[in-house]
């Protein structure tokens, strides 16, 4: 029989398929229907859109948004290479959506979604409308969130990312977070190592030539006030010697939370690849506040009497973290430092001044 006529023809040549389009439109009733506190997915934990695109009305993102905010057990979303765009306005409806997402769930990632409004023509020209980013700063002020992804958004610019960075000057609840700007894989095929190593080498820093970008400064900026955040994900081609020195100075003078930060670069297959940042005075913080940094440079010595057993605790969990540690000898010295009356068995906190009058040194291994 003529493979053509073939009826199984499809089941064994994959080229057989018809190609369709990857992407797939619907209405935005769907997802009001979905997210129903009574008609919908009541149990629902994780919402994830991918390549879908959402005809909107007002209204509608309106009964979305309360949905979302009265689901009793949503708590993680992904959204990959979604919009959505109001049919009487022409705007984006994707705003909404990240706000109500952003204000309930505990893990948001966004990855190539359009969130401003679409791109406008003029004279067969591309104009791209101006967008300020609200919704971003408003899931940076969430009580709720504790990871949020935003990787691969052509609109992001750098003006986004310092609102974002000042709006998580005062959040209490984020523990992860990852910003990757659109980028060029041509720029990284050509020279991958100088990108990836950009921020490793080591060259004569002008004062006309001291210009980071602004997002990644500014981040470096939160990390002084900011008191929960432990892993922070930024791009790679954005860090250099300026940016190391910032975030260095963050950690050795007020950040006693964050845990690891990584650079990332896109990969070929989509995705990104991460790797650490090879700064000696940072790794050397970022090992300490790992080893319960934050437990040792809070100050002990102003206390009343009344606290004695909260203080003679304190000791014990410092002991604890001392036994913990005792492999690494930087980490161990730091502590004894910080507290020097772990050295005599007999001293208590709660008469004894227990902290070291200087800072201890900081010792690069």
């Amino acid at each position: 029989m003529d493979p053509a006529m073939d009826p199984n023809a499809l089941l064994y040549d994959p080229a057989a398929l018809p190609q369709i389009d990857p992407s797939l439109a619907v209405p935005v009733e769907c997802l009001a229907v979905l997210l129903h506190p009574k008609k919908g997915l009541k149990k629902l934990r994780e919402l994830t859109l991918h390549s879908i695109h959402f005809d909107s009305n007002d209204e509608t993102m309106r009964v979305i948004a309360k949905a979302i905010s009265r689901h009793p057990y949503l708590q993680r979303s992904y959204l990959y290479d979604t919009s959505m765009t109001n049919l009487s306005t022409g705007r984006s409806g994707m705003e909404k959506l990240v706000t109500a997402l952003g204000r309930r769930v505990s893990k948001l990632v966004i990855v190539g979604c359009r969130l401003a409004p679409p791109v406008s023509y003029e004279n067969g020209v591309a104009v791209a409308p101006s967008w300020a980013g609200s919704c971003l700063v408003k899931v940076c002020q969430s009580t709720t969130l504790q990871e949020f992804k935003l990787h691969n958004l052509e609109e992001l610019r750098e003006e986004h990312i310092v609102l974002m960075s000042q709006a998580l000057v005062e959040n209490r609840s984020l523990k992860k977070l990852s910003i990757l700007k659109m980028q060029e894989l041509a720029d990284f095929q050509h020279h991958p190592d100088n990108i990836k190593f950009k921020h490793l080498q080591q060259q004569q820093v002008q004062e006309e030539t001291l210009s980071s970008d602004a997002g990644t400064l500014a981040l470096a900026n939160m990390l002084r006030r900011n008191t929960t955040l432990e892993e922070l994900c930024v791009n790679a081609v954005d860090f250099n010697e300026y940016s190391a020195m910032f975030f260095g100075n963050a950690l050795v003078h007020d950040n006693t939370t964050l845990t690891d930060i990584w650079l990332m670069i896109p990969s070929l297959n989509g995705g990104t690849s991460s790797f650490p940042v090879d700064d000696r005075r940072i790794a050397y913080y970022l090992r300490l506040n790992r080893a319960g940094r934050q437990s040792f440079a809070a100050s002990s010595n102003k206390q009343s009497q009344s606290e004695g057993q909260h203080h003679r605790d304190q000791k014990s969990e410092w002991i604890k973290s001392l036994i913990q540690s005792r492999w690494d000898i930087n980490c161990t010295f730091y502590k004894l430092r910080c507290k020097p009356c772990l050295c005599d068995a007999s001293s208590d906190p709660q008469h004894h001044a227990c902290d070291h009058p200087t800072p201890p040194p900081a010792i690069f291994a």
